[in-house]
């Protein structure tokens, strides 16, 4: 909870403090990076524990500057690495396994940023945007009967969407005029879960 009020004041910050700065430069750039993403979240299990569910993306930016310190920018992730999960139970008469797979499809977004200058080639920067994420879960049960030890199983597939606010922060170095690397944290508030993610890549400006 601490660490998500200080992002939203941190990147809250970051753009406000732009508002004196939207008008001096008549130089309207494009610039798009790639890279990869780790993004999860935390979600209630059963005895009042918690699991960690974690997935790996690539995911990627195209923007266009405004300014030297505003942009608008939209965002692209997919998914690479899903999320797996297998729960065993019992009860009097049977044994059940429960195997579970989650997928990220897809998350988009479309963003404002603000920029402010740390050294010549160093800047921060505070971005506000809707996101959309959604989710494929399959799963598999398994119940065997324990005093017959006959098996039985079941499938079952559904997908999962979400739409919401995304507040992050970062930092971006200028290798050089128009190469960067960037790496950034931001927190997904969704109607229905929040997801927080960590990201680096390569950028160039076009």
């Amino acid at each position: 909870m601490q660490k998500s009020k200080f992002l939203f004041a941190l990147g809250a910050t970051l753009l406000s403090t732009q508002l004196g700065h939207a008008e001096g430069d008549d130089e309207f750039k494009f610039y798009g990076d790639i890279g990869y993403t780790r993004i999860g979240d935390d979600i209630p299990d059963f005895g009042n524990s918690y699991y960690s569910r974690e997935f790996g993306a690539i995911s990627g930016h195209v923007g266009y500057e405004l300014s030297e310190h505003w942009s608008v920018e939209g965002e692209l992730m997919a998914g690479v690495e899903n999320d797996k999960m297998v729960r065993f139970g019992s009860g009097l008469t049977s044994s059940n396994v429960i195997n579970t797979k989650q997928d990220l499809d897809y998350l988009t977004g479309a963003y404002i940023k603000g920029t402010v200058p740390i050294t010549g080639k160093l800047s921060a920067f505070g971005r506000l945007g809707l996101s959309h994420a959604e989710l494929t879960i399959s799963q598999q049960i398994s119940s065997t009967d324990l005093e017959t030890g006959e098996t039985t199983e079941a499938n079952a597939k559904w997908t999962n969407s979400d739409t919401g606010i995304g507040l992050g922060a970062g930092l971006k170095y200028d290798v050089t005029d128009k190469i960067y690397i960037r790496g950034d944290y931001t927190r997904y508030d969704l109607i229905d879960v929040e997801l927080d993610s960590t990201s680096i890549g390569i950028g160039l400006r076009f």
